[in-house]
Order: C-alpha cells, then structure tokens, then sequence
C-alpha cells in the first residue's frame, strides 16, 4: 500500500493565540511538494487544523 503525502516546512512559527505551532506548505520550484511513498516509511502521523475566517 502506498499513501499520498504533502510534506509542510519544519515548526518554526507559535501562535499564543490559538496555542498552537503553524505550519506552511513546503515546495520546490513554486510547486506543492509531495510525494507518494510506501506506507512502511511513515513513522508517525499529524492532524493539521486549518484557521477559518482568513
């Protein structure tokens, strides 16, 4: 089985507001870096929460 993965930047912004680290897409040549990788390779998973009325 495969899984298809956006990857995002490393943590390097907080938020006091909500409390939280945030995140930003990562990519390469102004396009979304992704990748379809082996699902063996993922070691841990993350659930993103998107900031509404932006």
């Amino acid at each position: 089985p495969l899984a298809y993965v956006d990857w995002y930047k490393p943590l390097q912004t907080f938020n006091t507001t909500l409390g939280m680290h945030q995140v930003s897409l990562s990519s390469r040549n102004h396009h979304q870096n992704s990748s379809i990788i082996p699902l063996t390779d993922i070691v841990q998973s993350c659930h993103l929460l998107p900031i509404f009325g932006r």
